[in-house]
């Protein structure tokens, strides 16, 4: 029902459609778009309310709405009409998407933490690289990516030496830090999929 050849459609025949906005019909540009507004504080939000069967009424979401004018070609013939969009956040799916960001960000700081300790069976990490590419793959299966800024650091210092008969051998020590980002806005944008709704008629 959303794709645009099915909205254009309906529109030509001068009906109306109400359908979500799947994430196949808008790209990461619109989103942001859609989100911008309201991050800055230039967008106003409408409270959405519900009242339940004991009379009790709770806040659920919050939104806004915009027109959007949209135009494209339907059996060869251009078509123009005005859209309504609606932005909608569930509270609760927000709720519900924050304390899933915080879990996988703690699963992956424990995960980070755990790159260094020697373990039996496991290849001991003495590149660079290598520890970019153990760390990237971390933030990846926790979904966590630009959220955590990893900082590497590799010194040198020369190896002991247990008998002068032995050349000497520069043994390579690294450290490895990371740290959560504090920009709020990115950790909210990576859950925008569980926080936010988009919706159009």
């Amino acid at each position: 029902m959303a794709a645009l050849a099915t909205r254009a459609y309906v529109a030509a025949g001068g009906d109306y459609y109400l359908c979500p906005l799947p994430a196949s019909q808008s790209n990461i540009s619109s989103l942001v778009s859609y989100l911008e507004p309201v991050w800055s504080g230039k967008q106003d939000l409408t409270s959405i309310k519900y009242t339940y069967a004991n009379g009790e009424t709770e806040e659920i979401a919050v939104g806004y709405e915009l027109s959007v004018r949209r135009t494209t070609k339907f059996e060869g013939v251009e078509v123009t009409w005005s859209e309504r969009q609606l932005v909608v956040r569930s509270l609760s799916a927000a709720t519900a998407g924050s304390k899933s960001l915080q879990t996988r960000l703690a699963k992956a700081q424990a995960a980070l933490a755990q790159l260094g300790q020697p373990r039996r069976g496991k290849k001991r990490l003495t590149q660079l690289d290598e520890w970019q590419q153990a760390a990237t793959d971390i933030c990846q299966r926790y979904r966590v990516q630009g959220l955590l800024q990893l900082d590497y650091q590799v010194t040198t210092t020369p190896a002991s030496l247990k008998t002068l008969s032995r050349p000497t051998c520069p043994s390579s020590h690294r450290t490895f830090w990371y740290s959560f980002l504090s920009n709020w806005m990115k950790q909210l944008w990576s859950c925008r999929k569980e926080c936010w709704a988009g919706g159009f008629m």
